[in-house]
């Protein structure tokens, strides 16, 4: 499948939803009120039509006039890219396919009801959208650096939209939150729980993206008893991914410091962070095979019983899904950064 094709083949409704605009659920596909070629509609119309042809995700708008388009077309018009700079920004951000490039779209394939946590993943990716817009990395560079992760390798990250930060003060990146998505939208999308007042985000300044509808939020201090020194937010549909070069091979790591840490210790092949060891989604595994054919999965989960456990259920299904894998964790370490920072080889 060549760069063109993938892209293509991008799931729109998520790479729409990462790009912070609201999806209306309509029979079998999706409405908009927003059209990237002429702007947005009354909250209540759904000027655009998002449905599948063919096998392929695409687009029309009424108003306008505009024709069946493509994700790619989507995404020039939305961002002012080239069809070429379209190709590469969906294919370096990892955006989904539909799974085992189906002409069922998961999401047509079964009835749709929308029920709280739709409603919320969606107002989620909306406020991911509006905070990360603009949003640097200096905290992250702070932070990271002091996990053994230089401001080089952070920096590049942060320009891939792999990792960002607010500030560390949590009156100030309340501000920041509140002013950027505003206190309802971030009610609706769970970013403050009933009853409270502030985000927990806000406690927690460094943002590791996972693709552009979820995201972790961690701490740069050690969490008092009873927090949690991270906290992930929205859909889980694609996890954090770091695009490597030359190998069709694939790592998957706990977390993106984990990540990071691998890529900093000379692993050439993709990076895939999942936020838990329990967080693997069986999805992934055609996913990935339509994306990367004929590749190898190096699981290097953390070296504790969770890693354990589900380093083996990783394994079974690479097993189901005819996919060669192997066992890669840091021998003598609980995880990737601890062996990093031992100055430990590959």
């Amino acid at each position: 499948m060549t760069p063109f094709e993938r892209a293509r083949a991008a799931h729109l409704p998520e790479v729409v939803r990462g790009l912070g605009y609201k999806l209306t659920p309509q029979s079998g596909g999706y409405g908009s009120s927003f059209c990237p070629k002429c702007g947005q509609g009354s909250e209540t119309s759904n000027k655009v039509s998002i449905f599948t042809s063919a096998g392929v995700w695409r687009w029309k708008c009424f108003a306008c006039g505009c024709p069946a388009s493509s994700s790619i077309d989507w995404v020039a018009a939305a961002l002012e890219k080239t069809a070429k700079e379209a190709v590469v920004f969906i294919n370096d951000g990892g955006a989904p396919t539909p799974d085992g490039y189906s002409p069922v779209a998961p999401d047509a394939a079964a009835p749709i009801s929308v029920g709280d946590k739709d409603v919320q993943y969606e107002a989620f990716a909306e406020v991911l959208g509006k905070v990360i817009q603009g949003l640097g990395c200096e905290v992250a560079v702070e932070y990271l650096g002091g996990r053994g992760l230089p401001e080089t390798l952070v920096r590049e990250a942060h320009r891939r939209g792999l990792v960002y930060s607010t500030s560390n003060d949590p009156n100030e990146a309340m501000q920041y939150l509140i002013a950027k998505a505003g206190e309802g939208l971030m009610r609706k999308a769970g970013c403050i729980k009933p009853g409270a007042s502030w985000p927990a985000v806000a406690f927690r300044p460094i943002l590791f993206p996972q693709w552009r509808t979820g995201c972790e939020f961690r701490m740069t201090k050690n969490p008092r008893k009873g927090e949690s020194k991270s906290i992930r937010l929205g859909r889980l549909h694609t996890p954090w991914f770091w695009k490597g070069s030359g190998k069709n091979v694939i790592l998957v790591a706990e977390g993106a410091v984990d990540g990071l840490s691998v890529v900093q210790m000379g692993w050439t092949g993709h990076v895939l962070a999942i936020p838990g060891a329990a967080s693997w989604n069986e999805d992934w595994f055609s996913r990935l095979s339509v994306k990367y054919s004929g590749f190898e999965l190096f699981v290097g989960l953390d070296n504790d019983g969770a890693g354990t456990e589900n380093t083996r259920k990783i394994l079974d299904g690479c097993d189901r899904h005819g996919i060669r894998a192997r066992q890669f964790s840091p021998d003598g370490f609980k995880d990737w950064n601890d062996a990093l920072r031992a100055g430990v080889p590959l």
